[in-house]
């Protein structure tokens, strides 16, 4: 044996591990198989002879409470049922993180790049090798603050939806969503359409603000709930930025709003001040 691929897995078992090293030949009839510390025996499949796959088996309870270093057990090859490998390459168990909570944010564009803090346990455990976070389908490798807390910017895609938020600490095995029929919400992420401006009007007024503009486009109401009304608990934010990306006045909560249109107040700036209409979901 060379190496192992990936090095660590969840408690309850059954990563898929890839086996590098050499001389693996069939000697028969379930006579292969990979050794757990030294006592639990998995079945093995030869794919030639350098590499093979073999599944970790499930810790018991009481193992799985055991302090993190006494979670990693040696793993061996026997190709007869006899003689087996002597290097005892390492495997570290860890309990599944979890995420409890999307503080901010939990909605984004389709676009992606909106950058979210998760809440949850388990992120920084000594064991975990390779932590990844997954939207849907789509992975992504998160920022560890600390064992309780990391941030993730969401992957573009390409239509709106609610997506489950899912750890894994070693980028394969991924916590369950074991919701039926709906999504948790304290563990989903929800794409939505990116908006379009076609018109602002008017497109100029005093250095005092308080102008009424009336915002044309599409895309400023999207979110329904599950019998398909209109969500109104979702507001849409807009604000005003210079050409520098400064903003200018107060981020403001729009309520004149429907899907293709809304009212938006001028804020105070200087002469000749050219500004850039900003819009989010988010705050």
């Amino acid at each position: 044996m060379h190496s192992i691929e990936p090095p660590c897995g969840p408690t309850y078992g059954f990563t898929q591990i890839t086996v590098k090293g050499k001389n693996f030949v069939d000697m028969g009839l379930n006579k292969a198989k990979c050794i757990w510390n030294g006592k639990k025996y998995m079945n093995v499949t030869i794919i030639d002879e350098g590499t093979l796959y073999c599944s970790s088996p499930p810790m018991t309870r009481a193992e799985s409470l055991m302090p993190w270093q006494d979670m990693r057990h040696t793993v061996e090859i026997t190709l007869n049922g006899a003689e087996h490998t002597d290097n005892r390459i390492k495997f570290a168990y860890y309990p599944d993180p979890e995420i409890m909570s999307v503080v901010d944010s939990e909605r984004g564009p389709v676009d992606g790049g909106t950058l979210s803090h998760l809440s949850g346990r388990g992120f920084k455990h000594e064991n975990v090798c390779n932590l990844k976070i997954r939207y849907g389908a789509l992975e992504v490798t998160p920022e560890i603050t600390d064992d309780h807390h990391v941030k993730t910017i969401s992957p573009q895609v390409s239509v709106p939806d609610a997506v489950v938020l899912a750890p894994s600490g070693n980028g394969q095995n991924y916590g369950a969503d074991l919701t039926l029929h709906y999504r948790d919400i304290e563990n989903t992420f929800t794409y939505y359409q990116t908006m379009f401006v076609h018109d602002l009007h008017p497109q100029a007024g005093p250095t005092s603000g308080k102008t009424r503009v009336e915002v044309s486009g599409i895309g400023f109401k999207q979110f329904k709930h599950e019998n398909g009304t209109l969500r109104e608990d979702i507001p849409l934010y807009a604000k005003f930025e210079d050409m520098n990306g400064g903003q200018l006045g107060e981020v403001q909560k729009i309520t004149e709003i429907d899907n293709d249109s809304f009212i938006f107040w001028t804020p105070k700036a200087a002469a000749d001040t050219k500004a850039i209409l900003m819009l989010s979901f988010n705050m």
